[in-house]
């Protein structure tokens, strides 16, 4: 039912799955979840089109995080996004966490609609499928953050989701897989 789910989804396919962890390994983990804006190696992008911090400098990161992109990374969940997305070819992770990794949107950030870059900048691989799993606890709707889900002209929002914990949002990453959440955090 979930691969049915994934596919026929518009505007393009994706998935949202709650309570996909267990609340203790995710508490773990969320426990252990850095402030990006105060370590020296995070990416911090404050321009007209997303204000955010990044790291995906696996080598840094605290243990229970290593021990989640390992197991993100591991073929058990590489096999189940390859059911749910119906994808032909073999997923191969990055474990070099391009465009991926640790992001974290303080009060005021915001991630203008966009499409991610479809092939990777050092192996030329494409890029077929985005994960973004929420450890955002005690989150309020009023706090805004949903992604937003656009149609293939960017003319119009056709869904969002409120991003809150142990929220799991999957979506084939296309030319035309357009998504962000525009307004800033509040």
């Amino acid at each position: 039912s979930l691969k049915n789910q994934y596919s026929l989804a518009e505007p393009f396919p994706h998935i949202e799955i709650d309570n996909f962890f267990s609340i203790d390994y995710l508490d773990a983990v969320l426990k252990d979840f850095p402030d990006l804006s105060k370590l020296k190696d995070s990416q911090n992008y404050k321009n007209q089109n997303e204000i955010k911090f990044a790291n995906n400098d696996y080598i840094n990161f605290p243990e229970n995080i290593k021990k989640f992109f390992d197991f993100l990374n591991s073929n058990t969940f590489l096999n189940f996004l390859q059911t749910i997305t119906s994808i032909k070819e073999k997923l191969i992770s990055d474990e070099k966490l391009n465009g991926g990794g640790l992001h974290e949107i303080k009060s005021g950030g915001l991630l203008k609609v966009h499409t991610d870059f479809s092939k990777h900048p050092t192996n030329n691989f494409d890029r077929r499928v985005n994960v973004l799993i929420y450890l955002n606890s005690d989150w309020k709707e009023e706090y805004g953050g949903h992604i937003e889900f656009w149609d293939s002209k960017m003319k119009m929002e056709v869904n969002k989701i409120l991003p809150i914990f142990n929220r799991v949002v999957i979506f084939s990453a296309k030319d035309y897989s357009h998504h962000g959440h525009p307004e800033p955090l509040s």
